[in-house]
């Protein structure tokens, strides 16, 4: 069972994921304004959103070193493309020649030279040959679950610690397709505390892709 905050999110994004059927509202609607807005107030409260994926909705977080956004550019930032399924994926690579192999590893983010170099909080994953199921789960750093010791609860969606008191505290939450919502977020503290170790910021690309789709044939 996800945490309240966790919930209310999902709430919220589906409700904003929702075109009016009002002309004057609707325009309104395609100004993003309350989208953005979502992120706004997201960033002061405690329940931070790192992944979400709804019917107009893509958010995807990145860890960055300070350093490398001091100055920032806008220009390269904009340019970035990639979402957790990408992730730092690795393959095996060989040229005809079985004797001739190699591991690579793709970027985390491409296109954006500052978000090239970045660090991915969560990782997805899907699993082949699995008809009629659910075949995308997500995985969390192990970095960030090592530091943080936190461990996989299943039966409660999360990544979960003792706090003080020895009550379960959900550290990262994740829901995978809730009334077309996917959702992962991280508690401010724990991630706080790991951005400030690592002399890093959290960087959250966004895209909304505000159409009505019933109507929608293809872009200009």
């Amino acid at each position: 069972m996800q945490n309240y905050e966790h919930k209310k999110l999902i709430e919220r994004i589906g409700k904003l994921d929702l075109p009016p059927d009002d002309d004057a509202a609707y325009a309104t609607w395609l100004a993003a304004d309350a989208h953005l807005n979502l992120l706004r107030q997201n960033a002061d409260e405690d329940e931070l959103i790192v992944y979400a994926l709804g019917k107009h909705t893509f958010i995807h977080a990145v860890v960055v070193k300070e350093n490398t956004l001091d100055p920032v550019d806008v220009d390269d930032l904009l340019l970035w493309n990639g979402n957790p399924f990408s992730a730092c994926s690795a393959s095996y690579v060989w040229n005809g020649d079985r004797d001739d192999v190699w591991i690579e590893r793709s970027a985390p983010v491409v296109g954006s030279k500052i978000l090239c170099a970045s660090s991915p909080l969560i990782f997805g994953r899907s699993i082949d040959g699995l008809p009629g199921q659910s075949t995308s789960y997500f995985e969390v750093s192990q970095e960030y679950a090592h530091l943080n010791d936190i461990h996989h609860y299943p039966e409660h969606h999360a990544y979960c610690r003792f706090d003080k008191h020895g009550d379960l505290e959900k550290t990262v939450t994740i829901t995978h397709n809730s009334n077309g919502v996917s959702l992962v977020t991280f508690k401010r503290g724990a991630l706080e505390k790991y951005l400030a170790a690592s002399g890093s910021a959290l960087v959250r690309m966004f895209d909304f892709q505000l159409v009505r789709y019933r109507q929608f044939r293809s872009w200009p």
